[in-house]
């Protein structure tokens, strides 16, 4: 192609600026293109003139050859690099599973061209996996400063590791009702058998005030 011809299309087609006008302290551009009849269809632009380097005006279809394919109707950027987002939908099953066997099935089947590459993973599986890591940290330091506390308070080790195995048996309840009601293990879950502790060291510390203390009301004589 002739130097010339990028930028006849280009003002053909998609409009060029050609100068600018003032309006107060705004400052607009003056597009020109051709009207929609001369560059709506295949035929209209083939017949894009071009100025060639002889100062001929010859037409598009004598310099190249065009055909009509199916294209992104956006360029989308995200650091500094063209992509394109696939997405899909999921039911019936919780996020991460279906993200991971998605991941898999991708690195198996998709094989990228050169200087193409793929990356797999919604924001909201990523954060679920921040969490999950954040609870897997959170939960052990957790345990370990109660147990801290019914130390201190007990001054024996044998009733806080009582009251921690009470905690332990709590979440059996949660669990069976997930599985009941079909719901899968999420970062609000989390936080509900985080509550659950709580409440079971509560109820453990209660018991086992009651239990030592000599006041406490018999139910045998």
């Amino acid at each position: 192609m002739f130097p010339t011809c990028k930028d006849a299309v280009e003002t053909a087609i998609g409009g060029k600026a050609v100068t600018q006008v003032l309006e107060a302290e705004k400052r607009y551009d003056v597009v020109v293109r051709y009207l929609p009849q001369f560059r709506d269809t295949k035929e209209a632009i083939e017949n894009i003139r071009i100025v060639a380097s002889s100062g001929e005006r010859v037409s598009l279809a004598q310099l190249t050859s065009t055909r009509v394919e199916d294209g992104a109707s956006e360029i989308y950027r995200e650091a500094n690099s063209r992509y394109i987002a696939i997405k899909y939908s999921i039911r019936g099953r919780d996020l991460g599973s279906a993200v991971e066997e998605a991941m898999n099935k991708v690195r198996q089947q998709v094989k990228a061209a050169d200087r193409l590459s793929h990356r797999l993973g919604p924001a909201s599986y990523e954060s679920q996996k921040r969490s999950q890591r954040r609870l897997l940290i959170v939960l052990p330091i957790t345990i370990l400063i109660i147990y801290i506390i019914l130390f201190t308070m007990f001054k024996s080790s044998k009733w806080a590791a009582l009251t921690l195995a009470n905690v332990s048996m709590a979440p059996i309840g949660g669990i069976l009702a997930l599985l009941l009601t079909g719901t899968h293990f999420s970062v609000s879950s989390g936080v509900g058998f985080l509550a659950l502790f709580g409440v079971s060291v509560q109820v453990g510390v209660i018991m086992i005030e009651l239990h030592q203390s000599p006041a406490r009301p018999r139910l045998f004589d």
